[in-house]
């Protein structure tokens, strides 16, 4: 087996093992640690992770174009609330869902489903990462 087929079944193995809100969490805790900034700051808090640097990355670039899709989806006319910036606020600086729903200036049940549907539409697109 191949060296990138191993590195995607891994990956697989991960999502399965810990789904995805365990993996964003992890990502979460990467993207707070410093690591790959070139920053000489102290980290935010307790950053704690076991995710590599290649999974992080791998997660980190769903969620780029998780942007991108909903800045297209925005440009053609369409009411949307920042699912990235959503899961930022809750994952990397550990917002908690009435804090989310401030910032995103909606109500908790919206801000909810909005961080719901963006964990669905980053596994989704880590799954079809995959099968390519």
């Amino acid at each position: 087996m191949g060296l990138a087929v191993r590195k995607i079944v891994s990956n697989v193995d991960l999502l399965a093992e810990h789904g995805i809100d365990g993996l964003l969490e992890q990502w979460g805790r990467w993207g707070c640690s410093g690591v790959g900034t070139g920053s000489l700051s102290t980290p935010m808090y307790d950053n704690t992770h076991w995710v590599s640097d290649d999974i992080a990355l791998w997660i980190d670039r769903a969620v780029a174009q998780l942007g991108e899709c909903d800045s297209r989806k925005k440009a053609a006319g369409y009411k949307l609330v920042d699912r990235k910036r959503a899961l930022f606020l809750y994952y990397r600086e550990r917002y908690n869902i009435p804090m989310v729903a401030n910032a995103l200036k909606v109500g908790e049940t919206k801000a909810s489903l909005v961080l719901r549907s963006a964990e669905a539409w980053v596994e989704g697109n880590l799954t079809l990462i995959q099968v390519r």
